[in-house]
């Protein structure tokens, strides 16, 4: 039994469909699942929340030491999921780091939010 050319079309389609829906599933598990962008930060965890201006900056506090994007990987103090190694650390002025600190990466400062004890 032959196919029409309407057919073809239609099962080409539809073959061609499920193939990138079958990428697309196979592609989807990510290495950076992480619910947020971190850095550790004597044994606590900073979120990213914004940006902020470079005049709001106040002492250095260290560098990233450590950057990974599997959630599976142990970052330790100075880690992070987000900010390359390199990256700076400091104070936030009149801010205590144990409330928040910034990262710099590229010219940006970027503000994080401390969520508590790393691993507790």
């Amino acid at each position: 039994m032959e196919e029409s050319p309407k057919e073809l079309i239609a099962l080409k389609r539809w073959a061609s469909g499920m193939l990138v829906l079958l990428l697309l599933c196979g592609c989807s598990v990510s290495s950076s699942d992480w619910a947020f962008h971190f850095v550790i930060y004597r044994d606590h965890i900073y979120e990213l929340k914004d940006s902020i201006s470079a005049d709001q900056l106040q002492e250095k506090l260290g560098r990233i030491k450590a950057y990974s994007d599997h959630e599976a990987a142990e970052s330790g103090n100075f880690g992070s999921n987000r900010f390359r190694t390199g990256a700076e650390i400091y104070s936030i002025r009149d801010i205590d780091p144990q409330e928040a600190i910034a990262v710099v990466e590229d010219g940006v400062v970027y503000r994080l939010q401390n969520r508590g004890a790393f691993g507790k």
